[in-house]
């Protein structure tokens, strides 16, 4: 039977629609366009969304390396040999 899916508490954007938002908070201010206080505020957020992704990233990493490595903590994967 599949598992049920993850139900996230925090009503959080998925992580590309946040990586997205990410990249718009940049793009608006790599334009050049907006007043200093606007782009300090999209600078923060920027930082703060940019800080929430890499630490989603580092707890999907480790739940990645549990999988690969397995409950021996052997790797679970064959070895490619290199040509």
């Amino acid at each position: 039977m599949a598992k049920p899916a993850r139900k996230n508490p925090a009503k959080k954007k998925p992580f590309k629609g946040r990586l997205d938002q990410l990249t718009e908070l940049v793009e608006d201010l790599e334009r050049g366009e907006l007043d200093l206080e606007d782009a300090i505020l999209k600078f923060e957020q920027g930082k703060d969304l940019h800080q929430e992704l890499m630490d989603e990233l580092g707890a999907y990493e480790k739940r990645l390396e549990k999988l690969v490595r397995g409950s021996d903590g052997e790797d679970d994967l064959d070895e490619v040999d290199e040509k």
